[in-house]
């Protein structure tokens, strides 16, 4: 929030339920606690960000634009999927592990990629592009690809690949 930037949520729990009071938007404050857990702003604060920072995308061409439209040069998150498509888009992204299977998952595509505890210790955004090395991912992917293109042939899929 301090930082300003984009929020793209990817699933229901990441949006806020919003109470009317009194013609005032409310917060429920069991969702506010689990999803922000030792903020310490008001609810205000919050609604203000999410208004003006949160995204959701129901296609990636509205997605994609956005990271031309802002010039975003940087993402992170837990969302795996959400990464992938920051790095389709040739934006660096760092991927936030935070279970087993997204760690599974970035370790086996060799991707960037720091456990959640790091996140809460981090002071400012600039701190996290450290981590963001695409070194072994890049020493990897030739074989990756090779391995999906087996993959795919070993069961019949067809595919328009051709690495030689």
């Amino acid at each position: 929030m301090r930082e300003k930037c984009y929020w793209v949520k990817q699933s229901w729990s990441e949006m806020p339920p919003v109470l009317m009071l009194a013609g005032k938007k409310m917060l429920n404050i069991k969702w506010r606690l689990k999803a922000f857990p030792g903020l310490l702003c008001s609810t205000n604060k919050i609604i203000d960000y999410d208004n003006n920072y949160s995204r959701v995308y129901f296609n990636l061409n509205d997605w994609a634009e956005l990271y031309s439209q802002e010039n975003i040069s940087f993402a992170f998150g837990t969302r795996f999927h959400g990464n992938m498509v920051a790095m389709h888009n040739g934006i660096p992204a760092l991927w936030v592990t935070h279970d087993s299977r997204t760690k599974e998952l970035t370790d086996f595509l060799h991707l960037p990629s720091i456990p959640l505890k790091i996140i809460n210790n981090t002071k400012y955004v600039e701190e996290l592009f450290k981590y963001c090395n695409y070194d072994e991912t890049k020493k990897h992917y030739s074989r990756l690809c090779r391995n999906y293109i087996g993959f795919l042939e070993e069961n019949g899929i067809a595919h328009l690949y051709n690495i030689k």
